[in-house]
């Protein structure tokens, strides 16, 4: 058989192949059918953290505050990269 023809032939294996496929995705192509509900996702709320979790992010926010501000107080590149390596080694910050 002659494959142009295996094609157009209704009882062959590749014009069922395609009839499946078109049947089983003709929902989800672009532009077929209706398109999806969209319905809300339930968020869960975030856990409440505890006193120690709260000074313990509040501590670390803070010395993220101290270094940024010591970083941006530095006068031209090599002064940053100094202060960069200074804080890197932790020998004045």
């Amino acid at each position: 058989m002659d494959a142009i023809h295996a094609w157009k032939n209704p009882r062959s294996v590749y014009s069922t192949a395609v009839e499946l496929a078109q049947a089983v995705f003709a929902g989800s192509m672009p532009g077929a059918g209706e398109p999806p509900e969209h319905r809300p996702v339930a968020v869960e709320p975030a856990p409440r953290l505890g006193l120690f979790a709260r000074v313990s992010r509040w501590m670390r926010e803070e010395r993220q505050r101290e270094l940024e501000a010591y970083l941006a107080a530095s006068q031209d590149l090599c002064d940053l990269e100094r202060r960069l390596r200074n804080f890197e080694r932790r020998t004045r910050f």
